[in-house]
């Protein structure tokens, strides 16, 4: 395992969690207490984005220190899914869960006014951001109808999109690596199951790795995908030279 680990655990309500850290050193430690399952680790793991379950029955989005506890609200958590900082720590992705669904970015340190960056089509497969800023990768619909789920990039500098995915069959959630320079996606069939792709984005090449999880992120270093397997985390080796 490489970097710090983030993991939700059951937190004996139905359909509510705890978020459980476990950094570099091997000691674990609980971060939210209760939470509705969406969250991500900051860029620089100091801070955890979460949509929390309150007892109130508001779901507030809310940012927390790692060190401190400390929590900033930051948005409503009732209308948000698939959160995603974004390279510089400063704002978080999150698509709509209303329709018509769309994709915006919040403040990180406030609850502050919300920037839609795109819209219709979306799906709730996921928001990937390139490590290396200046864009994402994003689930979007065929404007033509069916289910027939593309990659489409967006260009934050100049809001251009472009498939990187073209909408054949169903392609969900994205993941860049370290560099920008690969592209992960889970390819589903009908029954929402399938293998992992890795797309070279320079060269145009790909590769199919036979694993059937979600729960998938890049390695630190970009030399491994880490992802979970009934209950156990693996990693599988990633070396575009040997064709994996």
């Amino acid at each position: 395992l490489e970097g710090t680990l983030v993991y939700t655990a059951p937190a004996g309500k139905a359909a509510v969690y705890e978020l459980v850290l476990l950094p570099r050193d091997g000691t674990s430690r609980r971060v939210a207490a209760d939470m509705e399952g969406f969250f991500d680790l900051s860029p620089g793991e100091d801070r955890v984005v979460v949509v929390g379950a309150d007892p109130t029955s508001e779901r507030p989005m809310a940012v927390i220190e790692v060190a401190t506890g400390l929590e900033t609200r930051i948005g409503d958590g009732a209308d948000a899914s698939s959160l995603s900082w974004d390279s510089q720590g400063e704002r978080v992705y999150h698509l709509t869960e209303k329709a018509p669904r769309a994709l915006r970015s919040v403040p990180s340190d406030r609850n502050g006014d919300a920037i839609e960056v795109l819209g219709s089509q979306l799906v709730s497969f996921g928001v990937a951001v390139d490590p290396q800023g200046g864009r994402l990768a994003i689930p979007r619909m065929d404007a033509g109808g069916g289910l027939r789920i593309g990659i489409m990039e967006i260009d934050l500098a100049t809001d251009s999109t472009r498939w990187l995915v073209e909408p054949e069959g169903i392609n969900a959630r994205p993941a860049f690596s370290p560099d920008g320079r690969l592209l992960s996606y889970r390819r589903l069939g009908q029954d929402f199951r399938g293998p992992l792709q890795i797309l070279d984005l320079v060269d145009g090449r790909s590769w199919t790795l036979p694993m059937d999880s979600d729960s998938y992120r890049w390695s630190a270093s970009g030399e491994a995908i880490e992802y979970v397997e009934g209950e156990s985390l693996m990693a599988r080796p990633v070396d575009i030279r040997a064709g994996f």
